[in-house]
């Protein structure tokens, strides 16, 4: 019995591990781009990456293991959907054709506060983990 939850415990900390490591890669790609430039928003890639298919699994696995990890780390991919949000708004403002259609929404784009926050929580997560 003892084996099998260490099995399990393992697998929970792989999946954690896994989904971090692929959020910090996205979000180091994404912070390179011009995500909150209006001009250059219709170059810019969906943003479909930034959250990992295992997110919600990985937040699971994480509150079996520690419950402030999981907050942690569900707050990390609720800033990352706040970035994909603020993309995606920015994009659409860079595909409207008309002149001056960038001052129609004047607010700039917050998605590299958002990327950095989720950054900063997705390391501490890491650092929180027991490595696999």
């Amino acid at each position: 019995m003892q084996q099998q939850l260490d099995d399990q415990l393992g697998l929970g900390q792989s999946v954690i591990h896994t989904a971090v490591d692929s959020a910090v890669s996205e979000i180091k790609y994404w912070k390179d781009l011009p995500v909150a430039n209006v001009a250059a928003a219709p170059g810019l890639p969906a943003p479909d990456n930034l959250i990992p298919a295992n997110a919600s699994s990985a937040v699971e696995h994480a509150r079996r293991v520690s419950e402030s990890a999981a907050a942690l780390l569900s707050s990390a991919f609720e800033d990352v959907r706040k970035a994909i949000s603020e993309i995606e708004r920015v994009k659409l403002l860079g595909n409207y054709k008309s002149p001056g259609s960038s001052f129609l929404d004047p607010r700039p784009g917050n998605a590299p506060e958002y990327l950095d926050s989720a950054l900063k929580k997705l390391l501490e997560v890491k650092a929180m983990m027991p490595h696999v």
